[in-house]
C-alpha cells in the first residue's frame, strides 16, 4: 500500500492559510474581549450608582462625602479636594487615627457596606498606575485596592431631592480614563474649598466665585486621566443619579470637540489625553456636573485651567 506524504510546498501553503486566518480572527477575538470588559465595567459603575441610592436611603437622603476635612489635624491639607485618598481607609502606615477616621467617610470607603467588594471600583479595561511610595506599599497595614471611577464632587453631602434632573446628572464617571490607581480613589470634578472651618457644599453660580468661598467654584481635572481619557475608544461609562448607566461618547482624539452635555473633556490630543474641559458661562462650575443643571441648552466656556494641587 502506497502512502503519499505532504510535500514541502503543500505544508507551506497550509501554514500560510493558518497564518492568514489567525491574522483575520485575532483582532475579532480582541474586540470581543474588550466588549466583554466594557460590559463588565458598565456593570460595576451601575452597582456603584445603586449603592449610593441605598446609602442615601440610610443617610437622610444625602449623598456620601466626595471630600473629607482633615483641617483639625496638624500639618493636614484641610478639605481634601484634588487629593487622592487611601482605599481602603487604613492601609497606609503614615496615617494616624484621625486621618483613618476621616478616610472612612470618603465615598470609596463609606460605600463598602453596600457593595461589599472593592474590586467593583476598578474597570477591567483599565491599566494599573502606581502613585504610592514603594516604602509605604512595602509596610502597608493591609491590601491596597484599585480605583478607576470618580464621584461627582459637586454632590458632596448634597441632598438627593435637590437634584434638578436625576436622569441627566452624572454621579460616577470614568474620570481617571484608562487608569486604575493602586491604593487610592479620586473625586472628579471637585468643589474648591480652602476654608477648613466651613462646610464644603455646592453653591450655585454667583457673580463672584473663588476658592476662599467654599463651594462657589468647582473644577474638572481633565489631566486626572493618567492614561488615555477614553476608557473604551472615544467613550466611557457613566451612571446618573437615578442609577441609569450607559456608555457615553466623549471628545474624539485630535481636533474633535466633546458635547458639553455628555463629555467632561472638551478636547483631547492625539494620544487621547484631555487638554481642556467645559464650564458654565461664568467659569465657576464644571458644566454638566452641576446639581441644579436641568440638562438644557446653556452657554459654556472651554478652559484648560488647573489648580496647584493637580
Amino acid at each position: 500500500m502506497n502512502r503519499r506524504a505532504f510535500t514541502l510546498i503543500e505544508l507551506l501553503v497550509v501554514i500560510a492559510i493558518i497564518a492568514i486566518l489567525a491574522a483575520i480572527l485575532f483582532p475579532v477575538f480582541a474586540q470581543a474581549k474588550e466588549a466583554a470588559k466594557k460590559t463588565s465595567c458598565l456593570s460595576n459603575i451601575k452597582q456603584l450608582g445603586t449603592s449610593v441610592a441605598m446609602y442615601t436611603n440610610d443617610s437622610d437622603d444625602v449623598f456620601p462625602c466626595a471630600d473629607v476635612n482633615y483641617g483639625l489635624e496638624s500639618n493636614a491639607p484641610g478639605w481634601s479636594w484634588a487629593y487622592f485618598l487611601e482605599t481602603p481607609a487604613d492601609w497606609a502606615p503614615y496615617l494616624d487615627a484621625p486621618g483613618i477616621e476621616a478616610n472612612k467617610a470618603f465615598w470609596a470607603n463609606s460605600l463598602q457596606p453596600y457593595i461589599k467588594n472593592y474590586q467593583i471600583l476598578e474597570c477591567p479595561s483599565a491599566q494599573n498606575v502606581e502613585i504610592a511610595d514603594p516604602e509605604d506599599v512595602q509596610f502597608a497595614k493591609g491590601r491596597l485596592h484599585k480605583d478607576t471611577y470618580t464621584m461627582n464632587g459637586l454632590l458632596n453631602n448634597y441632598s438627593a431631592t435637590a437634584v434638578a434632573a436625576p436622569s441627566q446628572l452624572p454621579l460616577f464617571t470614568e474620570g481617571l480614563g484608562r487608569a486604575k490607581i493602586n491604593g487610592f480613589a479620586y473625586t472628579n470634578p471637585y468643589l474648591l474649598c480652602e476654608d477648613d472651618t466651613a462646610n464644603c457644599t455646592y453653591v450655585p453660580t454667583t457673580a463672584e466665585c473663588n476658592t476662599e468661598d467654599n463651594g462657589t467654584s468647582s473644577e474638572f481635572n481633565f489631566r486626572g486621566a493618567r492614561l488615555d481619557a477614553g476608557s473604551h475608544g472615544d467613550g466611557s461609562n457613566m451612571v446618573r443619579t437615578d442609577t441609569s448607566a450607559k456608555f457615553t461618547r466623549i471628545a474624539s482624539k485630535g481636533s474633535g470637540k466633546g458635547n458639553p452635555k455628555t463629555s467632561p473633556w472638551a478636547t483631547r490630543n492625539a494620544a487621547g489625553t484631555g487638554t481642556s474641559s467645559f464650564y458654565d458661562e461664568t467659569g465657576c462650575h464644571a458644566f454638566m456636573f452641576r446639581p441644579d443643571y436641568d440638562g438644557g441648552d446653556q452657554p459654556v466656556v472651554e478652559s484648560n485651567r488647573r489648580t496647584p494641587n493637580n
